[in-house]
């Protein structure tokens, strides 16, 4: 890029950053454009059953949902979602709901509920579990669904969320290509929810764009998300398993980050 559009790019950025609620229109706009043009980088070959269209989405996790895809007996979302592999998220989590005085909390993809309905929760906060999977909400519902708990059928890339204090988005953006990264950043951006509590894989150096479906390593602090450093990280993972840690972004730190980023 030259460097006379460098300095007309910064200029727009900082008449749109003058504008009320600035950077969050300027991160919505960064974040449209980035997912119609991501960074390029290598695909991961190794990834197994990818997705190439994203509004196959739905199908492809209900097929996972209804064949066990991952594997464990314990949960059918895998065993990230068992009761060992939670323990120390189930500790946490509660530690933070009081710290922060979440009163709303939305848990999506929720999976199963496996390890959330053994977690202590206050009894004056609703719970709201979302998954594209329908066929898994109307289990969950039958199941768990209460004063306090409900649950819902929800794309969190293109459905408008529903209003909370906190969202857990869990085990769910490493699945995702670039494209689909930044669209639930975007919508995120869009939504009435103050806090977004995301995996994030700390040791990871560099990050490599996958299709949908697959998995890898993912640091959101790296490019070409550039998110700055989280207000705080739980440690989510055991002894034999790659280091992972949940990040809590609030959703103007979210917003600034990514308009200040020099690259986009």
């Amino acid at each position: 890029m030259s460097t006379i559009n460098k300095a007309i790019k910064t200029l727009i950025k900082r008449i749109i950053l003058l504008l009320p609620n600035g950077n969050e229109i300027l991160a919505k706009a960064i974040l449209f454009r980035n997912r119609l043009h991501p960074t390029p980088q290598d695909v991961n070959i190794e990834d197994q059953n990818p997705i190439n269209d994203s509004v196959n989405r739905k199908g492809l996790f209900t097929d996972y949902y209804r064949n066990n895809y991952w594997g464990n007996k314990e949960s059918v979302s895998g065993v990230g979602s068992t009761l060992e592999y939670t323990e120390q998220i189930r500790r946490e989590i509660p530690r933070l709901v009081e710290k922060y005085k979440i009163k709303k909390f939305l848990d999506a993809p929720c999976g199963d509920y496996n390890w959330f309905q053994a977690m202590k929760k206050p009894d004056v906060m609703e719970y709201i579990g979302g998954d594209i999977v329908e066929e898994l909400i109307k289990q969950n519902q039958m199941k768990y669904g209460n004063q306090h708990t409900r649950f819902i059928p929800i794309d969190i890339e293109n459905d408008l969320l529903p209003q909370a204090d906190l969202w857990l988005c869990r085990d769910c953006l490493f699945h995702f290509s670039y494209d689909d990264i930044f669209k639930t950043l975007s919508n995120f951006l869009r939504s009435d929810i103050k806090y977004i509590l995301t995996s994030i894989h700390t040791d990871c150096t560099t990050n490599t764009d996958i299709t949908t479906g697959g998995a890898r390593q993912l640091n959101l602090e790296l490019p070409p998300f550039n998110l700055c450093k989280s207000i705080l990280y739980i440690d989510d993972w055991i002894p034999g398993y790659t280091v992972r840690r949940m990040g809590l972004w609030t959703k103007s730190m979210v917003a600034d980050s990514v308009s200040s980023n020099p690259e986009t």
